[in-house]
């Protein structure tokens, strides 16, 4: 499981699952796509910090002795932390945990028909997508984070092209086919999945991509 070491009251690790998100979705006035618009205040930054923190503590609260309010007042007081890095890191793992995508173009043209496109919309396509091909459990699903979502995606894929590939040479090699050069056919010879070239972002590009998605104004 991935999630971003942090060293506040103690080691702890933050991390934005499915359900992590819907909490926050709920819990600000204007939904999760406000985190970038609202005027950043510290009762926004203790329900973040909640919602990121929960999954390891489920005793966690977000006001009170030993809640986030608490532990990262206490984090600003000792250092190294400030409110700003403390912004900052939440930028960081919301992106590293695959809830920051490039504009889509189905989205834009949702934008134009002025149809709002929310994080509770992109949650249920996932889902979708889970009943399709992985068929998660329900607790298993808000568990884990878009980018651990897609990389299952991607390897579910994988999985039946190696069974389809595997069936395709066989049958290939056993009819006595000829391949182009010397040896057999191998699985490799029947399909193809171009690898993944990470795209490295700095926190103004990820607001202005965030205000993209879910309509605001970027810079």
């Amino acid at each position: 499981m991935y999630s971003t070491l942090l060293f506040l009251d103690r080691p702890r690790h933050l991390r934005y699952d499915m359900q992590a998100v819907l909490d926050l979705d709920q819990l600000l006035l204007k939904g999760f796509e406000s985190v970038f618009d609202m005027e950043a205040d510290m009762s926004a930054l203790r329900l973040i910090y909640w919602a990121g923190l929960k999954h390891e503590d489920t005793h966690l609260r977000i006001l009170g002795e030993g809640g986030t309010g608490d532990i990262l007042q206490n984090a600003m007081v000792v250092g190294p932390w400030t409110f700003e890095s403390l912004t900052k890191q939440f930028t960081r793992t919301i992106l590293s945990d695959g809830w920051i995508q490039p504009p889509d173009p189905k989205r834009e043209r949702r934008k134009e028909t002025g149809e709002k496109f929310t994080i509770q919309d992109y949650i249920s396509k996932l889902e979708e997508l889970n009943y399709e091909f992985l068929g998660l459990r329900p607790k298993e699903f808000y568990g884990v984070t878009p980018r651990e979502f897609h990389l299952m995606i991607d390897v579910a894929g994988a999985a039946d092209n190696q069974r389809a590939g595997m069936v395709c040479a066989t049958v290939a090699n056993c009819s006595g086919a000829k391949k182009a050069g010397a040896g057999a056919f191998k699985v490799s010879d029947f399909f193809y999945m171009k690898p993944k070239v990470p795209v490295k972002q700095d926190t103004k590009t990820i607001e202005n991509i965030m205000h993209s998605a879910f309509g605001g104004a970027g810079e």
